[in-house]
């Protein structure tokens, strides 16, 4: 029962009350009724009064009867008003709850611009080091002009002295045959003298410094790469395999007259005491521990090494480029997320930026360097290249850079050149 209908009710039943209690008043009135020493006009005033509190009385039983949320009400009010006031807290409590998750969303917005802060800084660092690194390559061109010119002065001072060799002889010749400037001959002798010290003076010190620059850059810097041996599964032991291998990596250094140092083979069976080679086989990273600065430097190794696991299926993709009129979206090893956003044009700023994530993708999913230094990007000339052809296709186009065969680690150097570039319509 809506209010609506009780108000219809209620209304109704005042009205039909009214009419019962003013019937019943006349009908007492008619009858002359007394009750106790009333009279008869005031007994059926009292008729009417009583008729009227009867019928609400019996209303409100009904009410009560019929409509059950009325009841609910009148039986439940104080537990309603404990329940409201329990509802009241907890929107309170949920609102305090929300505005911490409010303050927690901005704490989260604020991490999250600070960590792109750093990446920027970051970004900004590796930048500096590259400008540094430069700058380092020509100050090592200019130590090399520097030692030249070193060189070239080192004999011209030689030059000097012989000469000045040459007139001491003649000046004491000259002492024996003239007595008469015997004192201006000694006099120009301690000055020849004098002179030839102070030039066998500069050409230890000129030869110091060259020495002092020839010890700034190292024969073979430490760390540098020298050869990756590659171990099958099964057959000899670690050991074993890297004493064949060993064997031919000194071949190589002797020919650059290089020595290995005597505790290789500790260092070797040590590493070898730990590693284990899985079903694919694996590979030992082999790097110089020391720099080697002169010829009595010998060459220390140091090992790490990796099992071989399929790093690209065949037929898979390293990079995936998807190419729209409204731009481009590159995804990494089959990533449903662009790892980088281009633009539509293939041209030298599109395979400058391609080149960076193609290295860094092939770095990170485990693709070893040349020993010559970084990964191989032939594929990106290529691409470039064709720039011309793929440009002049009709958009939507994907672009994949594409593994002909399975391929793991040692690909790194020998095999990213044989990705292809497989071209086809439509969206991805």
């Amino acid at each position: 029962m809506t209010i609506a209908i009780f108000i219809v009710v209620l209304t109704l039943v005042a009205g039909l009350v009214a009419a019962a209690g003013d019937r019943m008043g006349q009908l007492a009135a008619k009858r002359k009724i007394r009750i106790g020493k009333l009279r008869p006009r005031d007994a059926s005033r009292l008729v009417a009064v009583l008729t009227g509190m009867a019928i609400s009385i019996v209303t409100f039983g009904v009410v009560f009867a019929v409509w059950s949320d009325f009841r609910e009400a009148l039986t439940r009010y104080s537990e309603t008003k404990s329940n409201l006031a329990s509802v009241l807290a907890e929107r309170d409590s949920m609102l305090t709850e929300i505005k911490e998750a409010q303050s927690g969303r901005d704490d989260a917005i604020k991490a999250q611009q600070d960590a792109e802060q750093a990446l920027r800084d970051a970004e900004e660092l590796t930048t500096a080091a590259q400008n540094k690194l430069i700058a380092l390559e020509d100050q090592l061109s200019v130590a090399d002009l520097q030692i030249k010119d070193k060189e070239r002065e080192i004999g011209e001072k030689q030059k000097q002295v012989d000469k000045i060799q040459k007139e001491l002889q003649a000046a004491r010749q000259e002492m024996e045959n003239v007595a008469l400037i015997k004192e201006g001959d000694q006099i120009q002798l301690d000055a020849l003298r004098k002179l030839k010290n102070q030039a066998i003076a500069d050409i230890s010190r000129l030869n110091a410094e060259i020495e002092e620059l020839k010890r700034k850059e190292a024969l073979i810097p430490p760390a540098e790469l020298l050869a990756y041996w590659q171990l099958n599964p099964g057959g000899a032991s670690v050991f074993d395999q890297m004493g064949d291998k060993l064997r031919g990596l000194q071949a190589e250094l002797a020919k650059e007259e290089f020595q290995l140092d005597e505790g290789v083979l500790e260092a070797m069976r040590e590493f070898s005491t730990g590693f284990s080679i899985g079903e694919q086989g694996a590979v030992v990273v082999v790097r110089n521990a020391v720099g080697v600065y002169e010829e009595g430097d010998k060459v220390q190794l140091d090992f790490s090494g990796l099992q071989l696991i399929p790093i690209l299926s065949s037929g898979s993709d390293l990079l995936t480029i998807a190419v729209t009129e409204g731009g481009s979206k590159v995804y990494a090893m089959g990533g449903s997320q662009p790892a980088l956003n281009l633009g539509s044009t293939i041209d030298l700023n599109f395979i400058q930026r391609l080149e960076v994530l193609y290295r860094d993708t092939a770095n990170s999913s485990g693709f070893l360097p040349r020993i010559s230094g970084g990964i191989d990007t032939s594929v990106m000339n290529e691409l470039m290249f064709r720039a011309e052809e793929i440009n002049a296709r009709q958009k939507p186009y994907v672009i994949h850079l594409r593994a002909p065969r399975v391929m793991n680690a040692l690909d790194g150097p020998r095999g990213l050149a044989d990705l292809e570039i497989v071209i086809t319509d439509g969206n991805l």
